[in-house]
């Protein structure tokens, strides 16, 4: 049995394990993150934990600043996404999804939420021209 919940900048989860006979709550009051639920499941259980964590590189300011801009959508002239620079961040907003989010670098062309939507997105250079896309990450930001 599980429940979780959320309110701008906190998040809750409850799950109680019947049969391990065992109760995992997690109180954040940062809504950023990602709940840690599967490593703590597998510490539990006696299990090497699996999850592999992004690792955020710190990049002056002049290697995120050449990605700063507005990209517009080659299928959709009226999607526009903006990127803004952020704290060692790029925030990204679109007018698809208003979500000033903040993306942090694993690498100089590759970025990760720290938040639950598991999503990146990766940069390509050519001619100076700079094409980017959105991925699912089999990769997880995960507080402990």
């Amino acid at each position: 049995m599980s429940h979780s919940g959320s309110w701008p900048e906190y998040v809750t989860y409850i799950n109680r394990a019947m049969q391990a006979k065992n109760l995992i709550i997690i109180l954040q009051n940062y809504d950023d993150g990602l709940l840690p639920i599967k490593a703590v499941k597998e510490v539990l259980n006696g299990k090497k934990i699996s999850t592999y964590y992004n690792q955020e590189v710190v990049f002056n300011k002049e290697i995120l600043d050449r990605l700063v801009r507005e990209y517009v959508d080659e299928d959709d002239d009226n999607s526009i996404t903006t990127l803004t620079l952020g704290n060692n961040a790029l925030i990204f907003s679109s007018t698809n999804n208003p979500w000033d989010m903040p993306f942090y670098p694993d690498s100089a062309t590759t970025f990760f939420t720290k938040n639950r939507m598991n999503i990146g997105f990766k940069f390509m250079e050519s001619d100076r021209v700079y094409d980017w896309y959105l991925f699912r990450t089999e990769k997880r930001w995960e507080l402990l």
